[in-house]
């Protein structure tokens, strides 16, 4: 079944664990437990944010959403 709402969002590795970049939201997203979200505002996420300066991405992946832009 494909999901036409699915995104095509850069995936990246911070702190050992890898992250789905949902930039419209301001939220890193646990590749592996998409309900796991780290808002790019909390002091996590700033930490996070620095982290990732300076890092290319190359890497990306599908995030799924229904039609409220919601995750599935």
């Amino acid at each position: 079944m494909v999901n036409e709402n699915a995104q095509l969002v850069p995936l990246v590795e911070l702190s050992g664990q890898k992250f789905l970049v949902d930039i419209d939201n301001r939220q890193f997203v646990d590749n592996n437990d998409l309900n796991h979200c780290i808002d790019m505002h909390s002091k996590k996420g700033r930490e996070l944010v620095n982290e990732m300066l300076g890092v290319e991405w190359r890497t990306f992946g599908i995030y799924p959403r229904d039609e409220d832009g919601m995750k599935v």
